[in-house]
């Protein structure tokens, strides 16, 4: 039986229209990329280089890139990202990103939120060499990071635990649509949100001051962005017609409507805001559980100095002498509030290479201030009340307070958290005989 003319030629024009459309297949060394949440989890979270195309299935031009992009693709494989997206697809992402023309390459390098476009020959030598090009700009940019740092102090040089690979990390957490009600909603945290756009002058003028917010803030108040173009539903439910916009959601329940803030968009006064309203809720600052590296790692980066109090065992203190000792600590935050503290506590013994490292070696309770930026660290040597702690870290800010040098940070381990209890004494039954064997007393 023969096939009828018109549904040859239908099965024809399927094929052909399934090839255009398919301009990387699935063991193409180009990254394809679908969706806004697949580019926000490879593309600007990533700490790499990603060269990305914007392209048309029907696009004359895109199809000629074709071998040119797989080449660059393969060359620059795990050195530099090379991805692809079907802007007929993905309108949003391409209208996010102001694509008008066919193929578009942007270039996400270390600031993801201003990418750059790619204005070179379309060759996979000239790609590779752009792609080289961004990488060695990302390296020296990182390295100037960490000369600046060393010459503030002279023993600043890495750390073998990777907590300072972790400062380099932005204190702004981004937001969208699938994490916000999880993330913000439902935390008792105090919030401020921007929403912007990535076109918006404005915006991009406040990046660097809520960045430094969010950097002076951290431990205390959160400070989010969200994408409005990507975004959508949240901005409408929002109610956001301008860029940027600045949502805040006190601590607490979150029950109400946000409030605006209309104030200056500098970081001192945002900081200010923020910690006057934090101070009106009445919220406690919270002293956490030293329980591993990575709490360290998320507290103690960048400009923060970390106080860690070693409190004896709850054998000793039991657990009303420890609860007494965390709010003497929870009073020493209260009065240091809105300065670069960020507290914890551990049982002593249970970080030995801490311990060691910082000369806590003379009883417990000891306290030591770190600053994992600077590689430098002070021992408070008075007595362990908020009075004397309080003037110790003020001496640490003012320079007055002498400190020590640090090669490279110690490892914090990982540890069972307190569980808010007494300790158990366990007894057991012996005899006289068992200790004295059979000899006669």
């Amino acid at each position: 039986m023969r096939l009828p003319a018109l549904f040859l030629a239908g099965l024809y024009a399927l094929t052909f229209v399934t090839r255009v459309l398919a301009l990387y297949n699935s063991n193409s060394d180009v990254e394809q990329i679908s969706g806004n949440v697949d580019f926000r989890e490879k593309v600007l979270k990533s700490d790499g280089v990603w060269l990305v195309e914007f392209y048309a299935p029907w696009c004359g031009h895109c199809r000629n890139l074709v071998p040119e992009w797989e080449k660059a693709a393969k060359i620059l494989k795990g050195v530099v990202n090379v991805a692809a997206v079907d802007a007929t697809q993905d309108q949003s992402l391409a209208q996010k990103y102001g694509v008008q023309g066919y193929p578009t390459i942007k270039v996400f390098g270390a600031d993801k939120r201003n990418p750059t476009d790619y204005q070179g020959q379309r060759t996979a030598d000239a790609i590779v060499g752009e792609g080289m090009s961004q990488a060695r700009k990302l390296v020296n940019e990182r390295q100037k990071g960490k000369k600046s740092s060393s010459k503030k102090s002279s023993s600043s040089s890495g750390s073998k635990d990777g907590g300072r690979r972790r400062q380099q990390e932005k204190a702004v957490i981004e937001l969208g649509d699938s994490d916000f009600e999880d993330t913000v909603l439902n935390s008792s945290d105090e919030w401020l949100v921007e929403f912007y756009a990535p076109w918006c002058g404005h915006c991009k003028a406040l990046a660097p001051e809520w960045e430094k917010a969010a950097e002076e803030l951290k431990g205390q108040v959160k400070v989010a962005a969200v994408d409005a173009t990507v975004h959508q539903r949240l901005a409408q439910e929002y109610g956001i017609t301008g860029f940027p916009t600045i949502k805040v959601f006190k601590a607490g329940p979150k029950l109400g409507d946000p409030e605006d803030y209309r104030g200056p968009r500098e970081a001192p006064a945002i900081v200010q805001y923020a910690l006057e309203l934090l101070e009106a809720s009445g919220v406690v600052p919270s002293i956490e559980e030293l329980t591993g590296q990575r709490a360290f790692d998320d507290a103690c980066g960048g400009k923060r100095i970390c106080v860690l109090a070693a409190l004896p065992h709850i054998l000793d203190s039991g657990k009303a002498g420890r609860e007494e000792y965390l709010e003497r600590l929870v009073q020493v935050a209260k009065k240091v509030r809105g300065k670069p503290f960020s507290f914890f506590w551990f049982e002593g013994t249970a970080q030995p290479a801490a311990e060691e490292a910082y000369g806590l070696t003379f009883g417990f309770p000891a306290l030591v201030a770190v600053s994992a930026e600077k590689g430098a660290y002070a021992v408070q040597r008075g007595a362990f009340s908020a009075d004397g702690i309080v003037s110790f870290l003020n001496g640490i800010l003012s320079g007055s307070q002498k400190t020590t040098a640090l090669s490279s940070l110690p490892k914090i381990v990982k540890v069972t958290p307190w569980d808010g209890e007494d300790a158990q004494v366990i007894e057991e039954e012996f005899s006289l005989d068992d200790l004295f064997g059979d000899e006669e007393l």
